[in-house]
Formats: C-alpha cells, structure tokens, sequence
C-alpha cells in the first residue's frame, strides 16, 4: 500500500478547488481513511470527498411518459446504507428531489461505488432507449428526468461496483456476437468494473433488506459474488425460500472484493510470503551443503 499512500502525498500538493478522489479497484474499502487522513495532513485546506454514492427516489409524480408506482422503501433503502456502512469513509446520499438525472450523470464518474433505487425499464422495441428513472432538475424542465442506456455511453465511468436495484436492470434482447444488449451493457461499455443487477420485478421492501445483507457481507471481506450468494441464503433462511425473490440478482464482471477480511492486512501477507521465501532459500542452501558434503 506504500505507493498508494505515496501518492496520496502528491495529489495532496496539488488539489485546488472541490475535488472527489476514487480509488482503484486493488484498494480494499476502508484503505480510503488512511488516504484521507494523508491529504489532510499534507494539505489542511483541501476540499475533497473519497467517495460512496447512493440514489433513492420514491415519488415518481415528475415523470409524465408513463406512469409509475411508488417506491416508498427506495429512500428507507438508501438511508439505512448511509447510517449502516462504517467501512465506507464517504458517502453521499441522493434522494428524491436531489436524485436529479444531471445529478447522476456528474457523480457517477467520481465514485467507487453506485447504489441506485429506482425504477427502469428495458425496452425490447430498441435496447438502447431503456431507461432508469430519475427526477427532474426542476418542475418546468422538458427532461422528466428519464435516463436513456444511449447516455450512459457517453459516460465516463471509474466504479468498481454499481448496483442497481430496479425492476429487470439486468435483462436484454441477446444479439448474437454482442451479447446482451440494455442497461448492462451500456454501463459496463462505459466502463464500470461490476454490477448487480435485477431480472425481474420484486417487492421494493425485500429489495431493501436485500441490498442491506449484501453490504453487510461485503464488509466481511468476501468477494462480490460471495456477498451476493450469502445475501440470497439469508433471505432464503430468514424471509423467503420462493425463488423469485432471491433468484432475482445476478452478478457480472470483477469478482474482487471490496475490503479486507477482518483479521488480515496487506502487511501481514507480506510477511507471510517474506517467511516462506527465506523458509525456502534456507531449505536450498541446506540441500547444497549435505551435496557437497556427501
């Protein structure tokens, strides 16, 4: 981690108005705090944010091509991650009239990790005018705030992880030597590393605690599709064993995980691995003794 920290040092010396710094993806969640304190240090003045980012919208009144219903456990879902994801350092939270499409399209790109709570909408007509719902920037504005899959190519997208928990997000027409052609594919084009992602419409409360249980189990150092499976045994153990309501997540993309497993560090594998490399050069030299002894 001494190059990450390194670096930190450097950026520090150069920040210069409000700045979001993201981290890679071989940076374990929670490293961000000693990143954080590093710039702080260097440079007491800087304006900055390490970066988690969730949108939640409930009320869909502003959109007017068609009619949605309420999502009232979309914002509860968004609030419980910001009050119950210590491992995260920094976090905003975008609900409701604050979830605004512009909004979405600005801070994506800065964030590590995306959590959306909304409804959207792949369209089998044309796959690239699927949608994710969004609000408006304002109650006059000719944008409803519907977000096309044809703008998501146009972003320039640095998460390694983005959920989005909404109605059928992971589904598509299938073309053949391109894949699935929707939302995934446009922002994965775009350059996000991972997502979960919805087959099918669910109950908006059990996607709650659903989300919930995954980012408790991120947070115990599993890789992403670990997280998911224990997520989907809880539901089965504690809530439903009907498959259609844990079945609806799929995973795609980087496996990686997000933070380290308790009880591990980056310096105690190096220290590990040092062992055994000295173990074995001992063991080498040991046996070219008893040969030239022999």
């Amino acid at each position: 981690m001494s190059y990450v920290y390194q670096a930190a040092k450097e950026i520090a010396g150069v920040l210069d108005g409000y700045t979001v710094i993201v981290t890679k993806s071989t940076v374990p969640v929670g490293r961000e705090r000693e990143v954080e304190r590093i710039i702080r240090t260097e440079n007491p003045n800087a304006d900055f944010d390490v970066a988690f980012n969730a949108y939640g919208i409930s009320n869909f009144d502003n959109i007017t091509s068609k009619r949605l219903v309420s999502l009232p456990g979309a914002v509860r879902e968004v609030n419980r991650l910001e009050d119950n994801l210590p491992y995260f350092d920094s976090k905003k939270i975008f609900k409701e009239e604050q979830a605004t499409k512009e909004m979405f399209k600005t801070t994506i790109g800065a964030s590590r990790v995306v959590h959306v709570a909304t409804h959207s909408e792949v369209s089998e007509q044309d796959p690239l005018y699927s949608t994710i719902y969004l609000n408006s920037e304002s109650a006059d504005s000719t944008d409803d705030g519907t977000l096309y899959a044809y703008e998501l190519y146009n972003l320039n997208i640095n998460s390694d992880l983005i959920v989005l928990n909404s109605c059928s997000s992971g589904s598509g027409d299938y073309l053949q030597g391109t894949g699935v052609l929707g939302i995934t594919r446009a922002l994965r084009y775009a350059g996000a590393r991972s997502l979960v992602l919805n087959l099918w419409s669910v109950n908006d409360h059990v996607a709650s605690r659903f989300a919930q249980d995954f980012y408790e189990e991120l947070g115990k150092g599993l890789t992403k599709p670990e997280a998911l499976r224990n997520a989907k045994l809880k539901q089965i153990e504690t809530g439903s064993a009907d498959p259609h309501y844990w079945g609806v997540y799929m995973f795609i993309g980087n496996p990686s995980q997000l933070t380290e497993r308790p009880g591990t560090s980056t310096a105690g594998m190096y220290s590990f691995l040092g062992i055994i490399l000295a173990l074995t050069i001992y063991l080498g030299y040991s046996q070219q003794r008893v040969k030239e002894t022999a």
